[in-house]
């Protein structure tokens, strides 16, 4: 586990952990890009970054047929004031439909 202590001091450290996450994802290296999200998640939890992060992990989440963790991702993420907090609520909701 990630101690937020031993976060970086950078402003610009969340938006360089996500653009690595990112890049792993273009490239389809999912499993090099999901601990670097799950991170971002932990470390900076209010950062507007993070929101997304947490709609990536709830797709990988749902692709993978990990739906409770889904679902977990997809409400964080659908409760941001950000631009993933519309499709986090739209995927959550056919998850809850469909269950």
């Amino acid at each position: 586990m990630v101690s937020r202590r031993d976060r970086p001091k950078s402003p610009a450290a969340p938006a360089a952990l996500y653009a690595r996450a990112w890049g792993h994802l273009e490239r389809k290296e999912a499993a090099q890009a999901l601990p670097l999200f799950e991170k971002l998640l932990a470390l900076y939890p209010t950062h507007p970054l993070a929101a997304d992060a947490a709609f990536r992990l709830g797709e990988a989440a749902r692709k993978d047929g990990k739906l409770p963790a889904a679902q977990e991702r997809y409400r964080l993420a659908a409760g941001s004031d950000t631009v993933a907090a519309a499709p986090a609520a739209f995927h959550l909701g056919w998850l809850l439909r469909d269950r």
